[in-house]
């Protein structure tokens, strides 16, 4: 019998509650699963819906034992849990604790690119985790230069080994890595689930799915930034940002964000953009951190969506986008809590 340490998110105490409000002193929750090199995570939807989820901790369990349920049980004086596995391997703590502030010790970001980068470096200083992951498989060109994050000597070198050069010498306590390759591929995708906070910011929205589909499946936030400058025939050049902020549970980029799969992938969308400025990257990245500090300190605890429009009076327009889910959402019913066994089909 194993000790592991089981905590409960504050989004989650709807488990805690559901358990209480019934007349059985157990609850049963099947678990999906992250595998990391020390230890074995289990999450759950603590009441149908995937809002909110257990974690637990544990190490030295075998590794056909990564799956199964999570069950609650209610004592005089406290909660019980086990986690059950494939084939029974039982793991117990005598007491659930609850986890006030989880804190991002890793960070994956995908894209390092101009907002990319910007992102990166805001993320280090302000966020300060242990591990930040950069994915990226372009490589930096010289008409980069005008907005992205790097030195110049390190043109012709993948954007990640040029970012993580740049982080290493800006915010030297952070250990800076970096995955040269595309989120769909087996690395960059599983570095995204062994974050605990993923972070997207590329080119493509196939990109920002893929993201999304690895957010949804191992429960993590997901922040998604998008910027544009654009010729308009009747409004003339347009500028500004999307910024969401998805939360585990509450749907994804493509029922929630509004992509969209369905694009032909050999779009040129270089030939509808009219440029990028470094001013509106930061604006956008500036957001973005603001929204993961209040979900951070529970001042919201919802999906958020926030347009930035830079008006032609030079003030920035902000508006709330409406966060809609889809019960029916193609991706979240099957991606949803499964945790890494959904990459294995």
């Amino acid at each position: 019998m194993e000790r592991v340490r089981l905590t409960i998110d504050p989004r989650a105490m709807g488990a805690l509650r559901q358990l209480r409000g019934s007349e059985s002193e157990r609850l049963v929750l099947r678990a999906g699963q992250m595998q990391w090199p020390d230890r074995v995570e289990y999450f759950v939807p603590a009441d149908g819906s995937a809002r909110v989820f257990v974690v637990a901790e544990t190490e030295d369990v075998p590794t056909d034992a990564v799956r199964g349920d999570v069950v609650l049980r209610r004592r005089r004086h406290a909660y019980e849990a086990q986690v059950v596995g494939e084939p029974s391997v039982e793991v117990e703590v005598a007491e659930l604790g609850v986890r006030v502030d989880r804190p991002w010790r890793s960070i994956a970001v995908v894209g390092s690119g101009r907002l990319g980068s910007n992102a990166a470096i805001a993320l280090a200083e302000e966020l300060e985790p242990e591990d930040l992951f950069l994915i990226d498989s372009d490589t930096l060109e010289d008409h980069s230069l005008d907005a992205t994050e790097c030195f110049v000597g390190d043109v012709g070198r993948p954007k990640v080994m040029a970012v993580r050069r740049f982080v290493s010498e800006t915010a030297p306590d952070v250990r800076a890595r970096y995955i040269i390759g595309g989120v769909g591929e087996r690395e960059p995708t599983f570095a995204c689930c062994r974050a605990d906070l993923i972070v997207c910011a590329p080119d493509r929205d196939r990109a920002r799915l893929a993201a999304s589909m690895a957010a949804l499946a191992t429960m993590r936030p997901l922040l998604d930034l998008g910027t544009g400058i654009f010729d308009d025939e009747e409004r003339g050049r347009l500028a500004g940002a999307d910024v969401r902020l998805v939360l585990p549970g509450d749907g994804c980029l493509l029922c929630g964000g509004a992509l969209s799969i369905e694009r032909e992938s050999d779009v040129d969308w270089t030939a509808q953009r009219a440029g990028s400025r470094r001013s509106l990257n930061q604006l956008a990245v500036a957001q973005g951190v603001e929204l993961l500090v209040a979900y951070r300190s529970e001042r919201i605890r919802s999906s958020s969506w926030v347009r930035l429009v830079l008006g032609e009076d030079g003030g920035v327009d902000s508006t709330a986008q409406a966060w809609v889910t889809d019960p029916n959402c193609p991706l979240c019913s099957r991606q949803t809590g499964r945790g890494t066994a959904v990459f294995d089909e």
